[in-house]
């Protein structure tokens, strides 16, 4: 498996658990991962920029792919660190699209993303926008809207992010029309 981590600029490149840890095979497309993108052995942690500074309320600025050596073997890769060229938020928004698969079904969505908001009391939340294909809200009961919305939670809940999110669903079609 490999681990996929958000990180930070700075003394302090991540808090928490990665956000997902996942096969190799499923997130090297994704990431656009190659062995170039090598950075560093499993003994070195991974910093950027002013390495002295605690520069994290400037958000996450890379995603880093850890690879243990038994995976490494298995791909003919480096056991290491290897930074992805994708930002942080299209690596958010391409998990939760893939939480989200199973339960609404994977041709059903065309994209996921987000914001991050507030609830009615003030407190951290998200609101998410998950894009339908067309058609796809006739397939789609309330059961398998609510499964996905226990699965979105949870997997923020892994994710280390705060407060329950409002989980909006519109096609393309309904976008262009709210913005007219």
């Amino acid at each position: 498996m490999a681990l996929i981590w958000p990180v930070y600029d700075g003394r302090e490149p991540t808090r928490g658990e990665p956000w997902a840890s996942l096969p190799f095979d499923d997130i090297a497309g994704p990431l656009d991962l190659s062995p170039g993108d090598f950075i560093s052995d499993l003994d070195t942690t991974p910093r950027f920029g002013r390495v002295t500074e605690d520069l994290s309320i400037y958000g996450f600025r890379h995603i880093i792919v850890q690879i243990d050596p038994d995976e490494a073997v298995r791909i003919n890769w480096k056991p290491g660190y290897y930074r992805s060229p994708k930002r942080p938020a299209e690596v958010f928004d391409w998990l939760l699209q893939r939480a989200l698969a199973p339960d609404l079904g994977e041709e059903n969505i065309v994209r996921v993303s987000y914001e991050y908001s507030a609830d009615s009391e003030g407190r951290p939340s998200m609101k998410i926008l998950v894009v339908l294909a067309p058609g796809a809200v006739g397939k789609l009961s309330s059961k398998k809207t609510l499964a996905a919305f226990r699965t979105v939670m949870d997997h923020l809940r892994k994710m280390g992010a705060e407060g329950t999110p409002l989980v909006q669903y519109a096609t393309e079609e309904e976008l262009e029309q709210a913005v007219e």
